[in-house]
């Protein structure tokens, strides 16, 4: 389903919206509206932005998923600071004690949101932004008096930076071809001139100067100045050559004229871009980007994603909509996490009454045969120790009767017949298990040794026969060896089965 949000540049002599529809594939404008308001220092201001935006709303422009409100950026205060982290979560923690000592205001008088955090080898580079609660609370006053509830707060560069974005995309080029270049995006507002350095995307240093500047030899100087220090510190810490320049805000028309456009191209050898996606700009809209550049901070606002955590709306300020949200989610995860638990019990309740019952079965199986293989035993308590003490009483009885293996005697028959050739042979530490006999032996010579092996090769029976740990005795007089042999089972008789 398509998404709508809608972007609204609280500016000092206009309100300007637009609405954007985002799809799976790409985002579109929808539409756009201009309310003017009169100047800042009248004194009915706040009630012109108070029915501006009720007229809006009556018109059904707010009616959105998502409503960002861009402020212009003398608004708020901007300072890069870098932090010894990259997880987000600890960057919001250390941010307002970076940042104290380089404000003129204590900590609980502001708030404080990161605009662009870059990773760094040691760290993150953070573009920390600061805006007075006594504005914020302004704002949201003059908002709910119109009936409404917007879901994100931010500022002017903000805004341009992800307009900057959809103007020359992160893996897009220039005309030049030249990628990721440096883009300066000026927007020459009602009563502000802002400046936001970018590069693919990203936000590197944002800049606003209050004032009409850029339209008198005086103010073109400073704003020449200005821009180029915005942009050469930027160059210098991305280490870009490239750059690009995109003019636009109401007054983009007015530095057109005046040639202030071209001698800031000029100045920072930059490419101008005139052409931007046809997307930006309504399918009934006359005169494509031109006619679009008034409305560039608000079409940045409205290209804002859910997943951007840059907001004001923070603390006691967050959106009332927000927190039945959150608490809605919250709601929605214990139900969920409840469910899981009930199905997780009923599973170990079934398994373990299923395998108690397999057990049950198996037991009784277990002392039927036991009973039946060993019937002279009495009293059955714990079938499976006491087959294993009756078959080691059968497995006594058969090593001397030789049932299933050679016994004992029958392997002391055939070692003494095969042996008996070496009678200066000794022997000592036998030990038979099962069809395997080891012993120790002492001859008087290594020849001696090789025949022992031999004749135990030649052993009834016997399939393996190794001689090991040959040495000469302490008096050099006898050798000692170590002799393990093994045998193959008796043959099964005729017709018997198991």
């Amino acid at each position: 389903m398509p998404r709508r949000t809608v972007g609204v540049e609280m500016g000092a002599e206009a309100i300007r919206l637009v609405r954007v529809v985002g799809g799976l594939r790409q985002s579109k404008v929808e539409g756009w509206q201009v309310r003017p308001l009169p100047p800042p220092d009248r004194v009915d201001h706040r009630s012109a932005v108070v029915q501006a935006l009720r007229e809006l709303a009556a018109a059904g422009w707010f009616n959105a998923d998502q409503i960002v409100l861009s402020l212009p950026g003398d608004q708020a205060t901007s300072r890069v600071v870098t932090v010894p982290f990259q997880d987000p979560q600890k960057v919001g923690q250390v941010l307002p004690f970076e940042i104290e000592s380089l404000l003129p205001f204590d900590l609980d008088q502001v708030l404080i949101s990161p605009a662009a955090v870059q990773r760094t080898p040691t760290g993150s580079r953070v573009l920390a932004v600061v805006l007075p609660k006594s504005r914020m609370t302004a704002l949201l006053e003059m908002t709910a008096e119109a009936g409404i509830d917007p879901t994100v707060v931010e500022i002017g560069p903000s805004s341009l930076a992800r307009l900057a974005r959809a103007v020359v995309p992160p893996a897009g080029r220039l005309a030049d071809g030249s990628s990721e270049a440096l883009l300066t995006v000026m927007e020459l507002g009602d009563a502000t001139t802002t400046l936001a350095v970018c590069r693919g995307g990203r936000l590197l240093s944002a800049r606003t100067l209050s004032g009409r500047a850029g339209l008198s030899p005086e103010s073109d100087q400073a704003l020449l100045a200005e821009v180029k220090r915005a942009v050469h510190f930027s160059a210098l810490e991305e280490r870009a050559e490239a750059t690009a320049l995109l003019v636009c805000g109401a007054r983009a028309d007015e530095a057109d004229a005046s040639g202030l456009t071209e001698r800031l191209s000029a100045e920072l050898n930059a490419q101008r871009i005139e052409e931007v996606p046809a997307w930006l700009s309504p399918p009934d809209a006359q005169g494509g980007w031109p006619a679009a550049r008034p409305f560039a901070q608000a079409i940045g606002a409205a290209l804002r994603s859910p997943e951007e955590s840059f907001n004001f709306r923070q603390a006691e300020f967050v959106s009332p909509s927000e927190q039945s949200r959150a608490r809605t989610r919250s709601v929605g995860v214990v139900a969920a996490v409840l469910v899981l638990l009930l199905l997780a019990g009923a599973d170990l309740f079934t398994r373990y009454y299923v395998r108690e019952r397999a057990y049950e079965a198996v037991k009784a199986e277990q002392r039927a045969l036991f009973t039946r293989s060993f019937t002279d035993v009495r009293g059955v308590v714990n079938e499976l120790e006491q087959a294993r003490d009756a078959m080691k009483t059968l497995n006594r009885r058969a090593s001397f009767l030789g049932e299933g293996e050679p016994s004992a005697l029958l392997v002391l028959d055939r070692l003494t017949k095969a042996l008996q050739a070496l009678p200066e042979l000794r022997v000592d530490r036998m030990s038979i298990a099962g069809a395997d006999v080891r012993f120790e032996g002492e001859v008087n010579s290594f020849e001696a040794v090789d025949r022992v092996k031999e004749l135990l090769r030649g052993v009834e029976s016997a399939t393996q026969a190794t001689i090991s740990d040959a040495r000469m005795s302490v008096d050099q007089q006898h050798v000692r060896f170590r002799a393990e042999l093994s045998f193959a089972p008796p043959a099964e008789p005729a017709g018997r089965t198991g």
